[in-house]
């Protein structure tokens, strides 16, 4: 550097004294001895050898954090001294915040920052002019719905001149997850065909980055002592179906049939344009199925206590009461009382 500045000096068209050649090189050198970051600082803008590449946030989100996302590569054989600015500026608002680190030695060869170790870009100062999503940041620590820019430039330290930049778009559309509703968390269910339900993510519709919603349904067993969530992450679908477009979906007729006595996790994730959403919580259920014997219109409970056979019949002979004849009593001409029967036993014995 101070090389090139004296044959800057000896290629002017300025006629300069001796006296006044030597006083301004002495004033290079002294410069350059007292304030060496001053030259590296210039000789660092004026290259090329710093690459950075900022790493895409997941679908829907931005976080502060993303910003310290990248990846720094110093193609150069000596170390700079650099920091790093970072810009958000949403497509209808403008510049709603930005974010300036620490200095780094930047160390030829590549270095990666993320969530993990990005403390040592610290301190790190963020600002932002625009009320609403100031207090959007300190509420959730993200940007609300919108289409965002976002750029970090490798700045030369202390002069700030901008050595490289890297930036990449960013739709944002901030929903509720979908609520599962049925089966309910922990139920047991009969049927071999359950219909799973859930609710839309709020706001419904289309956001503003375009698409209808549609949802993945993912059903896994859950296996020995794992929770449903660790199921969830870890094990193979025992069933899932994807792009539904609606908050219902009976299982499959020639989908892998449910085992009795099994129990199963299920959760459903929300798309729009192919990006995700949101995902539900993980609910598990118990396949219990009705055993049925015969026609499929017999069916036998199990956990239903039959009740008692009635008692045998009791033969009952019918009671006849038998009235003996009572006495019958006519009058004669003679009018003599004769009793009937023995005015017959004379008729009958010829008298």
């Amino acid at each position: 550097m101070i090389q090139f500045a004296f044959s800057s000096l000896l290629q002017t068209q300025f006629l300069f004294s001796s006296a006044r050649r030597i006083a301004v090189l002495c004033t290079i050198v002294l410069l350059a001895i007292a304030s060496p970051m001053f030259l590296a600082s210039v000789a660092l803008a004026q290259s090329s050898g710093v690459i950075v590449k900022l790493r895409q946030p997941p679908p829907n989100q931005f976080r502060v954090a993303d910003l310290w996302e990248l990846t720094l590569i110093n193609t150069g054989r000596t170390t700079l001294t650099v920091f790093l600015v970072g810009t958000l500026d949403e497509e209808q608002d403008g510049r709603v915040a930005q974010a300036t680190s620490g200095t780094i030695q930047l160390a030829p060869g590549t270095k990666v920052f993320s969530s993990q170790n990005y403390r040592e870009l610290e301190p790190i100062n963020v600002e932002s002019n625009v009320p609403r999503y100031r207090d959007i940041f300190l509420q959730t620590g993200g940007a609300p719905s919108g289409s965002y820019t976002i750029c970090i430039s490798v700045r030369a330290a202390p002069s700030g001149g901008e050595v490289t930049s890297d930036c990449i778009q960013q739709q944002i559309e901030n929903v509720s997850q979908p609520l599962l509703v049925f089966p309910s968390d922990g139920s047991e269910i009969e049927t071999k065909l359950p219909v799973f339900s859930w609710t839309l993510p709020a706001p419904f519709g289309q956001g503003r980055s375009g698409g209808i919603t549609t949802y993945t349904v993912r059903i896994v067993e859950i296996l020995g002592r794992q929770s449903p969530a660790a199921a969830m992450q870890t094990n193979a679908a025992w069933y899932e179906q994807e792009n539904v477009r609606s908050p219902a979906l009976q299982y499959g007729v020639g989908a892998r049939e449910l085992q009795p006595g099994k129990r199963y996790a299920w959760s459903v994730s929300a798309f729009r344009g192919g990006s995700l959403l949101g995902q539900s919580e993980v609910w598990e259920f118990t396949y219990k199925p009705t055993t049925r014997i015969g026609t499929p219109d017999i069916v036998v409970r199990r956990d239903i206590t039959p009740p008692p056979p009635p008692p045998p019949p009791v033969n009952i002979m019918p009671v006849v009461t038998v009235q003996p004849p009572l006495p019958f009593v006519i009058a004669i001409t003679k009018k003599k009382n004769i009793n009937v029967d023995e005015e017959l036993l004379k008729s009958c014995n010829g008298n």
